[in-house]
């Protein structure tokens, strides 16, 4: 057994998680021919099959819908300002009319 351990690309381990994957050969046949130990074509298997979920999620860090999500958070505190906006206006209305004398116009 020699003592270096090979270092498989990202690219070259897809390929063969992709050709394992289409079923076209048995596991014993491709495992000899990239030279592997079937199990650790297994594991490269199981790996992306747990993690291929993550693909598909619509995560906040998202281009997309962090953009969406920050333009709900704009629309929310714009409408969160109008409101604060009626209310100062509301009080201040109430002031002026508490703080006149009567037959001040």
């Amino acid at each position: 057994m020699s003592g270096k351990r090979r270092r498989l690309t990202a690219e070259r381990t897809l390929q063969i998680v992709l050709q394992h994957l289409s079923g076209k050969e048995p596991l014993c046949t491709q495992a000899e021919q990239v030279r592997l130990q079937p199990g650790v074509i297994h594991n490269c298997v199981n790996q992306v099959l747990t993690q291929v979920e993550q693909v598909f999620e619509r995560t906040p860090e998202s281009g997309q819908s962090r953009r969406t999500k920050e333009q709900r958070q704009i629309e929310q505190l714009k409408t969160k300002l109008v409101n604060k906006n009626k209310v100062i206006a509301e009080l201040m209305e109430a002031n002026v009319l508490a703080t006149r004398e009567p037959g001040d116009l």
